[in-house]
């Protein structure tokens, strides 16, 4: 059926002059308003969400903010008493297109900055009180509640559209169609532009379909008059122009973001403790040149999360971080956060596979990895050989499970271990698959990304650790990778609430050890933990060797604490992101 909106019906005039919309325009314009004005709303808070790492709370505000910015822009119309509806609908719709279009480059822009001069250094006035991520998310909430305002305008103009048309009974149709519109723009977004697409694409494609309503709305009001086309033309340059802007430097735009946030002031900590800093802060004008010696980092974006590799230029060996020579080599980071550099995941992945299996004396036959989908910790088990019957592998996203499978830098680092016969791989989410399956296992491995946000931390929960335990036979002992101080001091509460969850969750054997750069635990509830002189099982490491285990106390530490209920983490009372994480 053709939409009533590109029907060339005769013109009429309402009182004063103003186009006269039928009851089926009316309501086709608030259906589509709403739904642009949404996909502006998540497309914000989609884009501040991925850049901080904090969906929950970000999402949450951008909301908050976007709610009171419609119950604004209503108050404010209410005040004012405007002869002419549909010309200020009209203007109304231009602003949108304009700053909606522009929201998402705007956003990242300002992101570039905040990471150069405030992220590290405080020097905009108020970073030394504020913490500085309050100055970046003030100004995109800016964005937010401007575009709230604006569009607090629109439905209020369409009712007043409909009482000069002399159809005040019109109102529900009008509020039915608003919130339909919302919730066609919201699974627009979601379904589509996040599956498919950008959050920038969504916020231009709505630019658009505004840009789009506004050309009708002076049609309507220039069908009388001569030349109306170059008027039409003239008024809307300035949204065309923005559209045009955003379009054509999304792209580029986007890139050096993502180049800026992981290449410009990078830091490491040296084995003192001391911040050392590989590459200092590079000022604003000479931003792109420095940017540009740098290769375009390949982003892989999933329904799930973004996959970014970089590649990494050979480093020669730095005395004063303690840090060797390393060849080329790429690092995969997810939703900006490190995951691991092919050059020195062996290290990672070594300890997490083999340390356990040398404490308790058992190498693993039926092995359970949850998550793991790069294949790396599968290639490690695959080394016991007729050790391992069976590896299962619980992954969420099939978009990494593709990653590590084809692509051929992949394929070199795991040996195409997903596709080993002895391999299962499963796309499931880990806490419904471990609710719904029957299988038990022997060793079982939880591969996940740090909880840096509240999505992620009921992966790491007394919940999800019994689920686990579970699923674990009764000689049979579990391996994490978590953020620990192993010294225990500058850190005891956090590393409190590690352990006490993990016994929580009915596990009496507790042991923390740690390679040079990350810290684990591994877990048994039947097994007592033996310290054994190094024991290969057929495998031998190329990251440790025997000296690893006459440091117990300095790389592994059994832990015997008794349970203290108020330092437990769980879904209902998340501690750990309370309680000074030392890698959050």
């Amino acid at each position: 059926m053709t939409s009533s909106l590109t029907n060339s019906a005769t013109y009429d005039a309402a009182p004063g002059g103003e186009a006269r919309l039928t009851s089926v325009q009316l309501a086709e314009l608030s259906f589509l308003l709403a739904a642009c004005s949404l996909i502006y709303e998540l497309a914000i808070a989609k884009t501040l969400s991925h850049l901080t790492g904090n969906a929950i709370v970000w999402e949450s505000i951008s909301i908050g903010v976007y709610i009171a910015g419609l119950g604004l822009g209503v108050w404010i119309f209410s005040r004012n008493e405007r002869p002419h509806p549909v010309r200020l609908l009209t203007t109304i719709e231009l602003l949108l297109s304009a700053i909606g279009g522009l929201s998402v480059i705007l956003i990242l822009l300002w992101h570039i900055a905040y990471r150069m001069y405030l992220y590290d250094h405080g020097r905009l006035l108020g970073a030394d009180v504020i913490r500085p991520v309050v100055w970046f998310g003030a100004f995109a909430q800016f964005m937010t509640i401007v575009i709230g305002v604006l569009s607090g305008f629109e439905l209020p103009l369409l009712f007043r559209i409909s009482a000069q048309n002399g159809n005040k009974s019109r109102y529900g149709t009008l509020f039915g169609f608003h919130y339909f519109g919302a919730l066609a723009g919201t699974l627009l977004f979601g379904l589509f532009f996040m599956r498919y697409s950008s959050a920038g694409a969504a916020a231009i494609t709505a630019a658009a379909v505004n840009l789009l309503i506004c050309i009708y709305l002076l049609r309507l009001q220039r069908l009388n008059h001569r030349r109306s086309l170059p008027r039409i033309a003239f008024a809307a340059t300035p949204a065309i122009v923005c559209i045009l802007v955003a379009v054509v430097s999304q792209s580029f735009v986007h890139q050096i973001q993502i180049k800026n946030f992981y290449y410009n002031n990078m830091r490491w900590t040296s084995d003192d403790g001391e911040e050392v800093a590989v590459q200092g802060p590079v000022k604003f004008s000479g931003l792109l040149q420095f940017l540009d010696d740098y290769k375009d980092v390949e982003r892989i974006q999933t329904h799930m999360q973004s996959i970014d590799i970089l590649e990494v230029p050979p480093t020669p060996q730095n005395t004063a971080m303690n840090r060797p020579s390393r060849p080329a080599s790429f690092s995969v980071a997810l939703d900006g956060a490190f995951q691991f550099n092919s050059a020195t995941e062996a290290e990672y992945h070594e300890h997490i596979t083999h340390i356990p299996t040398m404490l308790f004396r058992r190498p693993p036959s039926r092995a359970l990895i949850l998550g793991g989908g790069d294949g790396l910790v599968a290639r490690e088990l695959l080394r016991y050989g007729e050790n391992i019957s069976g590896i299962t592998l619980v992954e969420i996203d099939p978009g990494m499970i593709a990653f590590a499978r084809e692509d051929a830098r992949m394929q070199a680092l795991n040996l195409k271990s997903l596709d080993h016969e002895k391999v299962e791989v499963i796309v499931d989410d880990a806490f419904a698959w471990l609710r719904s399956t029957q299988k038990m296992y022997d060793t079982i491995y939880i591969d996940f990304p740090y909880p840096f946000n509240f999505d992620a931390l009921r992966l790491y929960s007394v919940e999800f650790l019994r689920l686990v335990r579970a699923r674990l036979l009764p000689e049979g002992y579990i391996v994490m990778d978590v953020p620990l101080d192993i010294d225990g001091v500058e850190f005891a509460a956090f590393n409190d609430i590690v352990f006490n969850t993990v016994r929580a969750a009915g596990f009496q054997t507790i042991v923390a050890f740690q390679s040079e750069n990350e810290t684990f635990i591994t877990a048994a509830t039947g097994l007592p933990v033996i310290y054994p002189d190094y024991l290969e099982f057929g495998v031998k490491p190329k990251t440790f060797g025997p000296n690893w285990f006459m440091k117990r106390g300095t790389n592994l530490v059994e832990i015997r604490n008794r349970v203290v209920s108020d330092k437990v983490n769980s879904i209902v009372k998340p501690r750990w992101l309370t309680e000074g994480n030392p890698r959050f």
